[in-house]
């Protein structure tokens, strides 16, 4: 039997919530999208590691009730019920953002199978993989950023005093956070966002303060 691990609670900004009545049709997976979070706090400490997966589902995602993950490289095993469900008339979502290993642990890398579930104990199946760029270096954020070689994709993301996201950077119009700071007065601080392996590790750096 593999280990389980529930869930601990964990705030995380929504910015699109839209209720609707359930359906009695079967949950379907439509697409799945799972990464490793690297959170550095502080510079000089090493980071919070959490598995994030987001399931987008076809129709009925408040039918979902919960999502079983495990690792087939290892014997860590997942159950969360804890499922934020966020739909519009486009797509339809179910995550959960807090998966974590013992003792902060790196998620283990490989290949994984996904239980989706709903209301009925109907179950859905899908796969996604882990994978982690050789030879990272995860002790502190200097370290991990001079074992990349500049191998990664850079956002910002911009927060209030509240550590509310107001705005995310990204791609050819990304402004530097300086300019950030100068277009919004409520911004408090940014983070620099690294994703790596096409999209399955993120970094979030420590975060910059605006200048008093």
């Amino acid at each position: 039997m593999g280990r389980f691990f529930y869930i601990k609670p964990l705030f995380i900004l929504a910015l699109f919530v839209f209720l609707f009545s359930c359906s009695d049709s079967d949950v379907k997976i439509s697409y799945v999208k799972a990464f490793t979070i690297l959170d550095y706090r502080e510079p000089t400490q090493s980071p919070e590691i959490r598995l994030a997966v987001f399931v987008e589902t076809s129709n009925g995602v408040n039918r979902a009730e919960s999502v079983k993950i495990h690792s087939r490289a290892s014997d860590y095993e997942w159950v969360s019920d804890k499922l934020i469900k966020i739909s519009n008339s486009d797509t339809q979502w179910a995550s959960c953002v807090n998966f974590v290993c013992p003792n902060n642990t790196l998620i283990p890398e490989g290949s994984y199978e996904l239980n989706f579930i709903d209301a009925q104990n109907k179950e859905e199946k899908t796969a996604f993989s882990i994978f982690y760029p050789e030879n990272i270096e995860l002790k502190n954020a200097s370290a991990l950023e001079e074992s990349l070689n500049n191998n990664f994709v850079e956002s910002t993301a911009a927060y209030d005093k509240n550590g509310v996201m107001l705005r995310y950077e990204s791609g050819q119009d990304k402004k530097d956070m300086s300019a950030v700071f100068e277009e919004n007065t409520d911004v408090a601080y940014c983070r620099r966002c690294l994703e790596l392996t096409q999209g399955t590790v993120y970094c979030l750096m420590p975060p910059v303060y605006r200048e008093k």
